[in-house]
């Protein structure tokens, strides 16, 4: 009876721990988990479209969990280099195209090659600015997500004030806009034919004195980050050429105060006839004024006597190295959101949920999502999309590929030299030189670059 009863008690504790074996499995399984860093979280149109995508993901992969940390871009750069740096940053984070490096250069990433192979894509189906800005020392480390690609915006109703027609975009030069930009200034009411950002402690200062610094044959670094390019023939030219906007009065002064906000404010009350702007500047614009709507156009950037180069940035997604078995399930989420072509297409066919209406931000990394689907709000929006911004998209490049010492720092040079150069009126060859010293201190001090030893 002994014996029986010891065969039934070790039966019953048997099951016991085989149930308590295939709980903390389900649970285990059930504890997958992806901390994804984001900063769409007031983003109207695009969040709820995320939190949609991320709740199909955990459907059809029930095994894993996503943790969506929303924090806005102001703070968003600072606090994941801290989190990071103390070992507590995201298994996934939403980062603008000249982030990758940085952690790449920290040994923070891991590399998406070997996954990306097995989609079945390649990497000339994304945007080339941010496969180029995932590309570091021949390897890819992140996924272009969404693209965000500039060009010129024009206001037509002054062009014809102006007695003027259309420039021939697909021909024209820098030298050409700025002949044209000048007829379309006029002091007297208070109009100028283009403005820029170039204040002292804003990003856009960069972003809008690049695509003319290459399209004049300068750079920011020779191929090799031995030296800065910033005060080499090209680059000096391309100060020059900023310089003479102001000086000609093409823009005004006080474009050494501008931020972005300011140049978009000023075109969209008819003192400014020309600005470099993304795609989803035209959306806001009209959605403060409608009738802007049949008041301006899109055309594309000016060439240079060099080369035709574009402002294309975007975002994408970076996974942190946690290991193998953590880097295989954070891939599953990066796979899902740029390798999904209906996800993807999704971004291209963003809907206003106030109005239903297509109201893209930003374009899809995956080219082939970007269809031609939907009703657009306004006469020419699928047009300019893709006869203007698509077509340019393929003129971007990332920013340098350097992790400095402090912070990120590649807009301060820039962004001092302009101000020396447009108020204290320094030389083109002053500024530029000014500029070159201090990329090749950061170069001095910098904690990885291609080829650093």
């Amino acid at each position: 009876m002994r014996s029986i009863k010891a065969k039934k008690e070790l039966i019953v504790a048997f099951i016991l721990m085989l149930s308590l074996v295939l709980a903390l499995g389900g649970s285990a399984i059930a504890q997958n988990k992806i901390v994804y860093w984001h900063n769409e979280g007031g983003n109207v149109v695009l969040f709820p479209q995320m939190k949609e995508q991320i709740a199909d993901f955990e459907a059809k992969n029930p095994d894993i969990k996503v943790e969506m940390v929303h924090i806005g871009w102001e703070i968003f750069r600072t606090k994941l280099r801290l989190a990071v740096d103390a070992g507590a940053g995201p298994d996934m984070a939403e980062v603008g195209y000249d982030t990758p490096v940085v952690y790449v250069g920290l040994g923070k990433a891991f590399c998406v090659d070997d996954y990306f192979v097995k989609t079945g894509l390649k990497w000339t189906d994304f945007a080339g600015q941010l496969v180029d800005s995932a590309t570091i020392g021949g390897k890819h480390w992140a996924m272009p997500w969404r693209g965000d690609t500039r060009a010129m915006w024009l206001r037509t109703d002054l062009v014809q004030q102006a007695g003027l027609s259309l420039p021939e975009d697909d021909t024209w030069t820098w030298e050409d806009f700025k002949a044209f930009a000048k007829k379309l200034s006029n002091p007297v009411k208070g109009i100028y034919g283009y403005g820029f950002p170039a204040a002292l402690n804003d990003q856009d200062t960069f972003c809008w004195f690049q695509p003319i610094l290459k399209a004049y044959g300068g750079d920011f670094y020779d191929a090799a980050y031995t030296k800065s390019l910033l005060n080499n023939e090209g680059a000096v030219k391309a100060f020059e050429f900023y310089a003479s906007l102001v000086n000609e009065g093409i823009a005004p002064k006080d474009v050494v105060n501008w931020q972005r906000s300011d140049m978009e404010n000023m075109f969209y009350a008819g003192r400014l006839a020309i600005m470099q702007d993304h795609f989803g500047a035209g959306t806001a614009m009209r959605t403060k004024n409608a009738a802007l709507g049949t008041k301006i156009t899109a055309i594309k950037v000016p060439r240079g006597p060099v080369k035709k180069a574009t402002f294309g940035a975007g975002v994408l997604h970076l996974g942190f190295d946690k290991g193998k078995a953590q880097n295989d399930i954070t891939w599953k989420l990066m796979e899902y959101m740029s390798c999904n072509f209906d996800v993807q297409k999704q971004y291209y066919n963003e809907k206003d949920p106030a109005t239903g209406l297509l109201t893209v931000h930003r374009e899809p990394a995956l080219r082939k999502a970007a269809v031609m689907e939907g009703d657009w709000p306004y006469p020419g929006d699928n047009i300019w999309y893709e006869k203007v911004f698509m077509t340019e998209s393929k003129y971007g490049e990332a920013p340098p590929k350097i992790v400095p010492r402090e912070g990120f720092g590649v807009n301060e040079p820039i962004a001092m030299a302009l101000q020396k150069m447009l108020i204290e009126n320094w030389s083109a060859k002053q500024a530029a030189d000014f500029a070159a010293a201090g990329y090749n201190k950061q170069l001095a001090e910098a904690i990885w670059y291609p080829g650093k030893k």
